[in-house]
């Protein structure tokens, strides 16, 4: 469905789940887990159907961001404006800062000299040519395990304008670490160790920079970008434990 948040804006927004469910003479809230896809530049469908798997525990929320897919509108709005207002959030497979040179690093490690120079080469000139040898080369890298079929791709809507503006520009300079300081709230920091594009150690340096006793850090031993790609088991056990507030 579509939502308008202010003129000019419309969000498309998908829901699994009620939010209140009957319990005895009762009804009871679940909490509400709100999904923010990756990019910039993709859309929500690459986190179904896996987090329906929380479906039963949370009212799961599936959010296009502005000018994403089917929403439509300006920038979107940084959700670390307003550290009062979530109960709890997940950081999957996420970095502080451009990072290039742990990047590089981890691309030659896992493809050797040529995805390291096809990282660069993208990286530093976001454009249809550069993102289309980083497809070829270095893309098969970012997890350990290579999917069934290619569905999920397909399925998913993607402007390749949003990225190469993005990371042309606000990417190179950006570091949100100082941000962190105000977090009020539990923060799950999932990571594979195998990630060549939000490398581990991004990771380790969020978490450091959350306030105690706010931070949670897991890793995930031979798995790649975004844990529940690789280790889908794992990666739900941990979820479903902090969604639930255990």
């Amino acid at each position: 469905m579509h939502t308008t948040i202010q003129p000019g804006v419309r969000l498309y927004v998908d829901i699994e789940g009620c939010g209140l469910v009957p319990d005895g003479p009762h009804m009871r809230e679940k909490p509400t887990l709100v999904l923010l896809h990756g990019g910039p530049g993709y859309d929500h469908s690459g986190f179904k159907p896996f987090f329906s798997r929380l479906a039963d525990l949370a009212q799961v929320v599936h959010v296009d961001y502005r000018g994403h897919c089917l929403s439509r509108g300006g920038r979107r709005v940084d959700a670390g404006h307003y550290p009062q207002h979530p109960a709890r959030v997940v950081l999957s497979s996420t970095s502080h800062h451009m990072g290039l040179a742990r990047k590089l690093a981890m691309f030659e490690r896992l493809g050797g000299p040529e995805a390291r120079a096809v990282a660069q080469a993208f990286w530093t000139a976001p454009n249809a040519q550069t993102w289309a040898a980083y497809n070829r080369v270095c893309k098969r890298h970012y997890n350990v395990r290579q999917p069934a079929n290619d569905d999920a791709t397909q399925r998913t809507v993607f402007n390749e304008e949003i990225l190469f503006t993005s990371a042309g520009g606000e990417q190179q300079h950006m570091q949100l670490l100082p941000g962190l300081a105000a977090v009020q709230c539990p923060v799950l920091v999932m990571a594979g160790e195998q990630d060549p594009v939000t490398p581990l150690q991004d990771a380790q340096e969020i978490a450091a920079a959350i306030p105690a006793p706010w931070a949670r850090l897991v890793t995930f031993a031979d798995t790649g970008h975004g844990a529940w790609r690789d280790k889908p088991d794992e990666a739900l056990a941990v979820l479903r434990e902090f969604v639930s507030g255990a």
